[in-house]
């Protein structure tokens, strides 16, 4: 198993452990930290998921020895794991931008 590929597991583990911890800030009630500490784990988490996901193409470009179905998988995965990410971010500033940026109209 390359590097690559363990930091995308690891990047998938943190995201369920993230979605634990606000779970247990949600069910205390303390929205402060829940709002400061859900943004910035998805920031670190997109961040740590595109450097995994360029250090697994190098890997799959330049060393071929390292071309398995397992690898590839994994790197596809991370792939569908940055998409998503995208995607739910863009959906978020849609739905909640105008709440936080006031329209001069």
């Amino acid at each position: 198993m390359t590097n690559a590929t363990k930091l995308i597991i690891g990047v998938y583990g943190g995201a369920i452990i993230s979605v634990l911890i606000a779970l247990g800030l949600r069910s205390i009630g303390s929205r402060f930290f829940l709002f400061v500490f859900v943004p910035l784990s998805f920031l670190f988490l997109m961040g740590a998921l595109v450097y995994a996901l360029r250090l697994a193409s190098q890997d799959l470009v330049r060393q071929p020895h390292l071309r398995t179905f397992a690898n590839i998988g994994v790197a596809i995965a991370g792939l569908i794991g940055l998409a998503a990410g995208g995607w739910l971010s863009v959906s978020f500033v849609i739905r909640f931008g105008p709440m936080f940026i006031p329209c001069p109209c």
